[in-house]
């Protein structure tokens, strides 16, 4: 650019070649990406320094109970299930691991996080969850905190 800009080149010239920012791959870089891009790099930073603490303080208030933590999948999304005969079946444990038991309830929204029917596909998960177990309120508040946590 500062080939075909003066304006830049002049910048260039007086400021030096700002060091490059070399992020590891994967979602959380694509995040600091895209809000780096709306906000300055320290207000960038400062957001997700928050939602880093708040996420730990929300997941060290639930606890690890063991009605709460234990064996999960810890993938549970669309090209995990397999449907036969009326009946799904989960598939590819290479995830499989100790975690939240709502951690579970996050994968399935993996890559749709931000549709605007996830409120009714939570409710419609939690209806079907609680004709097999009981799941208390206070749990199914803490599950934007765990699709939070997954991506």
């Amino acid at each position: 650019m500062a080939d075909r800009d003066p304006h830049v080149a002049a910048a260039l010239a007086e400021a030096g070649t700002p060091e490059p920012r070399v992020l590891e791959p994967g979602f959380a870089a694509l995040i600091r990406i895209i809000v780096g891009q709306q906000v300055s790099t320290a207000s960038a930073a400062a957001i997700l320094a928050r939602l880093e603490t708040t996420l730990r303080d929300r997941l060290r208030r639930y606890g690890k109970a063991r009605e709460r933590y234990g064996l999960i999948h810890a993938d549970v999304r669309l090209a995990n299930l397999l449907v036969h005969g009326g009946e799904t079946r989960v598939i590819d444990f290479d995830d499989c691991g100790w975690g939240w038991f709502l951690y579970d309830v996050a994968t399935a929204f993996s890559f749709v996080e931000d549709h605007p029917k996830v409120p009714d596909w939570t409710a419609a998960w939690l209806e079907g969850y609680r004709r097999v177990r009981a799941l208390p309120a206070e749990d199914a508040h803490e599950i934007p905190t765990f699709i939070m946590l997954r991506r």
